[in-house]
């Protein structure tokens, strides 16, 4: 006897394929709808609030055993969004100077894509190339979780790239603080103080 506050064999099968890639359509197929519909049944289920339920909770149980939740993500993005090569080279004079690796903040770390040494041969000295991830992208990724992009936002991108990055940071600063200050109260009523 099915009820309307369990999931059918079939939705179960769909909120494990949908946790995959959160994909409703692919989620369907996988999970034994018809292809052919899949693209009305997914977002069908999606809107019975047995599954949004099962989603929810599948989803906090991963987050607690991988230990990813949005704020981290929302650190990790950050800290590559707000990053300076300077914080990790120093040029001047012509010269170019690496900051050790035990010298770097995490957050600085965190922005490091890689860091290869190049053999220069028997000729050349050996050089070091140091890559960081995309700060752009990462920004992106922030103003539309933090709702600061509407989409009709366009970037072109030629040889330069210029980014009034200081009232973007002030903007998710704020937003940041008003989290973590939800986040709080609500840590505060939970534990009825």
């Amino acid at each position: 006897m099915r009820t309307k506050d369990k999931l059918t064999d079939k939705q179960q099968r769909f909120v494990e394929e949908y946790l995959i890639d959160c994909n409703a359509t692919q989620a369907c197929i996988r999970a034994g709808f018809s292809a052919h519909n899949a693209d009305k049944i997914g977002p069908q289920l999606l809107a019975k609030g047995v599954v949004i339920k099962a989603i929810a909770e599948a989803k906090g149980k991963l987050s607690k055993k991988t230990g990813i939740s949005a704020e981290r993500v929302i650190n990790e993005l950050s800290a590559i969004g707000f990053s300076k090569v300077t914080n990790v080279v120093d040029w001047k004079n012509g010269s170019v100077t690496i900051t050790p690796s035990e010298n770097l903040d995490e957050a600085t770390k965190s922005a490091l894509s890689s860091v290869e040494e190049i053999s220069g041969g028997k000729r050349f000295p050996s050089r070091l190339k140091i890559r960081m991830h995309d700060k752009v992208k990462a920004l992106q990724l922030l103003g539309q979780h933090l709702g600061l992009l509407d989409g009709k936002a366009s970037v072109t991108v030629n040889t330069q790239v210029n980014v009034n990055i200081g009232a973007a940071k002030e903007q998710l600063l704020e937003k940041l603080d008003l989290m973590a200050e939800r986040k709080n109260q609500q840590k505060q009523l939970k534990s009825g103080g």
